[in-house]
């Protein structure tokens, strides 16, 4: 199960609650330019056997009235799928290419030769980027490419005027926490939370962006 809460701007919320099945995930996604209600979402994910093809995938979750979509990569065949369907998509910079990403000249490439055409000739409609999932408690070897991943892929979108309506962020899971309870005293991990979590934090406040949460209640709940 997934949540991520959000500001865009500062003073609104965002809530993003995912209810896994086996392959994919329900979530509920709410956008901070909503006063009230909500819109169903699916995080898509394709490890598995014979799964609906992306066309197939992108027919059925118009019949469902989805309307947002997360992917864990950025398959142009899978984000093609969703191509002139009114649904919104977040896709992920899998951790394995942080440390490409962590130069402004690859992610500023990548913005203009897969993220541009997708947007402009394909009417593919990403509003988000995750630049990594749990890094920095599934990977940690890869922490210092995070941050400058984010940077890198954020002032790819500024120079290709696309960060009014593309937001980009990283997500974790509640790992990165040292106390979750009561919640008024949560705070991260002495390891982590100066050397990278604020200065992540401070930079996704100051690009006006969100920080995304994969939230796991049931592990919780058995520990």
């Amino acid at each position: 199960m997934g949540l991520y809460s959000s500001n865009k701007p500062l003073n609104s919320s965002t809530l993003l609650m995912c209810l896994p099945p086996i392959i994919a995930v329900f979530i509920c996604w709410l956008w901070p330019n909503l006063s009230s209600g909500a819109s169903i979402g699916f995080c898509y994910g394709r490890n598995g056997h014979n799964l609906p093809s992306p066309s197939a995938t992108s027919r059925l979750l118009l019949a469902s009235s989805v309307t947002k979509v997360r992917i864990y990569d950025y398959n142009t065949s899978v984000l093609t799928a969703f191509a002139h369907t009114g649904i919104d998509v977040m896709l992920t910079i899998p951790n394995e290419e942080l440390t490409r990403f962590n130069s402004e000249t690859f992610a500023h490439a990548w913005v203009d030769s897969t993220l541009v055409p997708l947007i402009m000739l394909d009417s593919v409609r990403v509003s988000a980027i995750s630049v990594g999932v749990e890094v920095l408690t599934t990977m940690p070897h890869l922490s210092d490419y995070l941050l400058p991943a984010i940077m890198s892929v954020h002032t790819g979108l500024v120079k290709a005027n696309l960060s009014d309506r593309i937001m980009v962020t990283t997500t974790h899971s509640m790992g990165v926490l040292d106390t979750t309870y009561p919640p008024s005293r949560a705070c991260f991990k002495n390891t982590i939370g100066n050397t990278y979590m604020k200065p992540i934090v401070d930079y996704l406040k100051a690009i006006r962006s969100f920080y995304m949460v994969n939230a796991y209640p049931y592990h919780a709940y058995i520990a």
